[in-house]
């Protein structure tokens, strides 16, 4: 099973992520695996930190507005999107994402709590090891043998 897009960011705490962990492995036979990324502390609390990006793409634009304040362990997105109509007119639209950053001793805590107790981690879709600059995490969950 392969969650992407950092979809885990959007979990508040460990015990939320510690119940969506269980429900994956409710529905995952054992020895099955579930990999998964997340944008971490590295990305959204230092390169996002408060900081804006823009696009123009034709079609669309966009603007990318990251607020994060210090103690806190998230960051939130103001997305902005300006898609072309077939008239010549702009549709805009705007979102706010709340994104979290988790802390890989918690995803491995939950991980074991919810019967993986195989939890590795890695930059990025690659075999390297994560370090503390690493922006995209990579997590491999591997359930339990035979129950």
């Amino acid at each position: 099973m392969v969650c992407t897009a950092a979809a885990f960011n959007y979990q508040p705490d460990p015990e939320t992520l510690g119940a969506t962990f269980r429900a994956v492995a409710a529905v995952l036979p054992p020895g099955g695996v579930f990999v998964f990324d997340i944008e971490t502390a590295a990305l959204l609390k230092g390169h996002w930190g408060n900081r804006m990006w823009a696009g123009d793409q034709g079609d669309l634009a966009f603007i990318w507005d990251f607020t994060s304040e210090p103690d806190t362990t998230y960051c939130d997105l103001h997305y902005t999107q300006f898609t072309r109509e077939g008239d010549g007119t702009y549709t805009g639209t705007r979102e706010v994402h709340r994104l979290y950053a988790i802390e890989d001793d918690d995803i491995r805590a939950q991980a074991h709590a919810a019967g993986f107790p195989d939890a590795r981690v890695y930059e990025n879709y690659s075999p390297r090891p994560v370090s503390e600059s690493t922006r995209y995490a990579t997590w491999v969950l591997t359930r339990a043998g035979e129950e």
